[in-house]
């Protein structure tokens, strides 16, 4: 059913906030008041009427301000109070000039991600298996990984040259980790709109990159994404031939038995050989311009 009222009833003069590097961000509030026709209607049918604003619409006052978010709440059987709430993009005052978002440094921010993950190493690098050389299998250990969160405005986005950097390793050394070490993980761009000091309305590309940072796990620094395995299996190479491992008793194996890096099967069934596989391509995580 359609909304059957939707008026304005508070805007607050726009605000600004000065952070620690002086750059500025100015906001504001709008407020309406919503009545729906029957109480089956919800919040989706407010935000459905053409009346109530949307994300990214220019403030009807303060043109440099655009809406960064839209709440509806319920405040009776029809009664639905609707808040915009409306944030420019940071600028900075400089000899008397203001300058512009393209004008702000990288702004980069750390969080940890952490995984559980299986294991087939104790800490001093042996194999986990019993006394006889069989493969102990479930055991778990946290992963952690360091998140980089790194955000810049950029004049222009180009997403056919971003989108080739997704699941990248980097091969140059980049925020002082060494190449190998870092992945990009994901990739966020949003258009956004600055009113310089002539009132023009100036288009720029507010950009994120999540990059996720792995410390090395048995390995080098430079194959810290690589993939590595047991070398194990079934069959073994006897003979410059390939043939079915077997037991004591000539019997074929019901385990799989360690191989060496030629996959001959290792005299001492209680060590393993590993195998490390590259599985991410390698970038210049620089050229990205950050």
């Amino acid at each position: 059913m359609p909304i059957t009222y939707f008026d304005q009833t508070f805007s607050s003069g726009v605000k600004t906030i000065v952070d620690d590097k002086g750059w500025t961000t100015a906001t504001a509030q709008i407020k309406w008041n919503a009545f729906a026709s029957t109480p089956d209607d919800t919040e989706l049918t407010v935000r459905l009427d053409p009346r109530c604003p949307r994300e990214k619409l220019r403030h009807p006052l303060f043109g440099g301000l655009y809406c960064n978010g839209v709440d509806v709440s319920r405040r009776g059987p029809l009664h639905f109070e609707v808040t915009a709430d409306f944030t420019s993009p940071q600028y900075k005052e400089a000899n008397g000039e203001q300058q512009g978002p393209l004008a702000q440094p990288t702004q980069v921010s750390f969080f940890t991600i952490t995984s559980e993950e299986e294991v087939d190493e104790d800490f001093n690098g042996n194999p986990i298996v019993t006394a006889c050389g069989e493969p102990i299998m479930g055991i778990t250990r946290p992963i952690s990984d360091l998140g980089i969160r790194l955000q810049k405005n950029f004049a222009t986005f180009d997403p056919a040259s971003f989108y080739t950097y997704i699941d990248c390793v980097n091969s140059d050394t980049f925020i002082g980790f060494s190449p190998g070490i870092l992945r990009i993980a994901n990739i966020s761009a949003d258009e956004q709109f600055f009113t310089d000091a002539d009132g023009n309305s100036i288009p720029f590309w507010s950009v994120q990159v999540e990059i996720h940072a792995r410390k090395p796990y048995r390995t080098t620094a430079a194959k810290a994404w690589w993939k590595r395995y047991r070398h194990e299996g079934f069959y073994i190479k006897s003979g410059g031939k390939i043939v079915r491992a077997v037991d004591g008793n000539k019997e074929p194996v019901s385990q799989p038995v360690q191989l060496d890096a030629n996959g001959g099967k290792l005299s001492d069934q209680t060590q393993s050989t590993w195998i490390e596989r590259q599985v991410f391509a390698t970038v210049n995580f620089a050229s990205m311009g950050f």
